[in-house]
């Protein structure tokens, strides 16, 4: 089997564990396999001589394909995640002038007997 080949199967097999990571919403694991699997296509590109092409563009195909669906979960996770640091930026906001609130309210209620 050609060099070049058996890094782009590593590169495929790295794709899916990085779906994974995706799933599992483990995003520094889904960075470090990204960062392999760029590093393994650029190692089998340059090893790409004496290739068979049209073999060759097969597995570039493949890989495409995965990083379309790599890049849609990627970017749905990110918008899940905006959303719920927005919620809860709302929610310290409102907590944060409940607080405000109450402390004004307490210090209006007292008073000295004495007086």
């Amino acid at each position: 089997m050609h060099p070049s080949a058996v890094l782009l199967d590593e590169a495929i097999a790295l794709a899916r564990q990085e779906e994974l990571a995706l799933a599992e919403e483990d995003l520094d694991k889904a960075e470090e396999l990204a960062n392999r699997r760029a590093d393994l296509l650029c190692d089998a590109w340059r090893m790409r001589e004496g290739y068979v092409e049209n073999v060759l563009v097969e597995h570039l195909q493949k890989l495409q394909s995965m990083q379309e669906q790599l890049q849609g979960r990627a970017e749905s996770l990110r918008a899940r995640l905006a959303g719920q640091i927005s919620t809860e930026r709302k929610q310290a906001k409102y907590l944060n002038g409940y607080y405000h609130v109450t402390a004004q309210a307490q210090k209006a209620f007292y008073f000295d007997k004495r007086s």
